[in-house]
């Protein structure tokens, strides 16, 4: 229920709201994006609602099924999804990729003639994890002597190899950050976790003056293994772009999702991924396709195995 405000106590320059326009506009945005209701979704509703005028949420909440209005909603998911993240986040995932994945996906390849790697980070947020995987997959292909690192930090792939590293996000905003491929290094920043065996892949920025703040950027080696896209996981399109993947990393991000919407988006990224390819989800994510997928254990790793 939403704590809305009335003519006698509300801030001076706010919005008087109405409770019933707030619901429609989160039943909007829950429609759009599959998200699940709850406490924390309405304080960032409420927020996001003192940035209209009460003419502007009354013009959305009554042409709900109105193209002008759809045409808002990327505004209004930029505010309200949850992009928290950093580098190398949940590490044991990663040292599954490093020690079973790659050796075996690799192994494979090899022995069908196929020299192309495609891995999807999806639901990416500002793009840390994307490019935690180029740098896992650059590391691996230089020590097996698939790939060399030049003097300049510009990274050749050998023998024919091609790869790709797609991120994708609902957020239009997280999407141009990831793309910019520099992050704060202050307070708790995207490098809390950081292994110092990827430091050769970051670069430290001038300090910001204005800010007083430092950044690192992504060596331009990673950033060219590394494409970014906006895409609604929510949505029934796959594009193109989406497709024939051999590792899914999709975290922390079906526990926001009602089961329907979890089960639609375990669908669709079946389809994307190519016979045998790997999901990696988090502990926190629950795998409700079964049929779509086997568990496969590596040691203390669970892993879904395609189809």
């Amino acid at each position: 229920m939403y704590m809305t405000q009335t003519a006698e106590n509300k801030i001076p320059g706010e919005t008087v709201l109405n409770e019933g326009m707030l619901q429609s506009l989160e039943s909007l945005y829950c429609f759009h994006s599959g998200f699940k209701s709850c406490s924390a979704l309405k304080k960032k509703m409420l927020k996001l609602s003192q940035q209209y005028s009460k003419s502007e949420l009354l013009m959305l909440v009554s042409h709900l099924g109105n193209s002008h209005v759809y045409s808002r909603l990327p505004e209004i998911t930029d505010a309200l999804t949850n992009n928290e993240t950093y580098f190398f986040r949940d590490e044991i995932q990663f040292d599954c990729l490093q020690q079973y994945l790659l050796p075996a996906l690799f192994e494979q390849k090899l022995r069908s003639g196929d020299k192309t790697l495609r891995i999807w980070s999806a639901a990416c947020s500002s793009g840390e994890e994307a490019y935690s995987l180029s740098m896992v997959v650059a590391d691996f292909m230089l020590k097996k002597g698939l790939a060399r690192l030049s003097h300049d930090g510009s990274l050749t792939l050998l023998e024919g190899w091609k790869v790709q590293i797609c991120g994708s996000d609902i957020n239009k905003r997280v999407i141009v950050k990831a793309k910019s491929a520099q992050y704060s290094a202050s307070g708790l920043s995207s490098f809390r976790h950081f292994p110092q065996q990827f430091n050769i892949y970051i670069k430290k920025m001038p300090l910001n003056k204005e800010s007083a703040k430092s950044f690192y950027r992504v060596n331009r080696s990673i950033q060219s293994l590394t494409a970014f896209e906006v895409f609604n996981l929510n949505s029934d399109e796959l594009p193109l772009s989406l497709q024939r993947m051999d590792i899914v990393f999709c975290r922390n991000v079906m526990i926001y999702w009602h089961e329907e919407t979890q089960a639609r988006v375990l669908a669709n990224i079946y389809k994307a991924m190519n016979k045998n390819a790997y999901l990696l989800m988090s502990a926190v994510d629950k795998m409700n396709q079964p049929r779509l997928f086997n568990e496969k254990r590596f040691k203390d790793h669970t892993v879904y195995l395609r189809r």
